[in-house]
């Protein structure tokens, strides 16, 4: 950005004098910037979940790839695309109920009460 005030004084060499103040007050604000960054982290905490997102993806791309070996992994990979796909608890838009209705019907054919109630544990705590 401070490029930006090196072109207008080159293109208007009146007004030198507020490019160059306000050239300084950027470096300050930016410096100042820089700094709280170093001490809260947000530049650290942002590539840190930027590389999480690229290995979910790619997690997440290999559970679709891979067939399911029993109802339970059927059940699971519904129970992941509930999770990842519904803009909001309980959406009530096609095909989230629907999913959810297949998912339960699995669940009570297959006799996976226990995967149930880890799927509604996993679901509490990614709601709190």
């Amino acid at each position: 950005m401070a490029e930006d005030f090196d072109f207008w004084l080159s293109q208007y060499p009146e007004i030198a004098d507020i490019c160059t103040e306000k050239k300084a007050e950027l470096t300050a604000l930016q410096a100042r910037w820089d700094e709280a960054d170093r001490r809260i982290g947000h530049s650290r905490a942002a590539q840190a979940e930027a590389v999480a997102a690229k290995r979910e993806e790619r997690l997440l791309r290999a559970l679709w790839v891979e067939p399911a070996q029993s109802l339970a992994g059927v059940a699971l990979k519904l129970d992941v695309a509930l999770c990842h796909g519904e803009w909001c608890d309980d959406c009530g838009e096609f095909p989230w109920p629907q999913i959810r209705s297949v998912l339960e019907d699995l669940i009570r054919i297959g006799e996976l009460e226990q995967f149930a109630m880890e799927a509604m544990a996993r679901n509490d705590l990614a709601g709190s």
